[in-house]
């Protein structure tokens, strides 16, 4: 797993996803059709996916609403297929209060700092988890050249295939 929140095995992603959740973070993921190409043992995925979630950012309650890309590689090993890798390309997001009556204060400085494809999500990372863990080195339409170099390494991937 590599993305905003975390770089991990799928394993330590699933124990802290489930931690977030007993913690009472909840989000939405509404995925469209996925693209899939195989080639023998090996196969990537690209999903189309809008994640919102409900949370606090300087004390108001908000929306935050994430448009991305999931990019997989999924391999076969005897039966099942197994994700082996999974990023996320991020197009654009933004937060927006629960209550139309209350504004966010949000850090126009802090914003500027993170890269647009995923400025309210780094803004929500930092409140949360504190500046060390914004990255800057996530795929994004904001920087294309990060998006053709993922796909360029997944078809080689897939590529190698049996």
């Amino acid at each position: 797993m590599d993305i905003s929140w975390i770089r991990a095995s799928g394993p330590d992603f699933v124990r802290l996803s489930r931690q977030s959740f007993e913690a009472g973070g909840r989000s939405c993921h509404v995925l469209s059709p996925v693209l899939i190409q195989v080639n023998g043992d090996r196969a990537t995925a690209d999903t189309g996916v809008v994640i919102a979630g409900r949370l606090t950012v300087g004390g108001v309650c908000a929306f935050l609403t994430a448009y991305s890309r999931l990019v997989e590689r999924l391999e076969r090993r005897g039966a099942p297929w197994r994700i082996s890798e999974l990023r996320c390309v991020y197009q654009f997001d933004y937060l927006t209060p629960e209550n139309p009556d209350e504004a966010l204060d949000l850090d126009p400085g802090r914003l500027a700092r993170y890269q647009s494809s995923y400025s309210a999500l780094s803004y929500w990372v930092e409140e949360t988890r504190g500046a060390a863990n914004v990255r800057d080195d996530l795929p994004g339409v904001d920087r294309p050249e990060t998006i053709g170099d993922l796909y360029h390494a997944n078809a080689a991937w897939l590529a190698q295939g049996r």
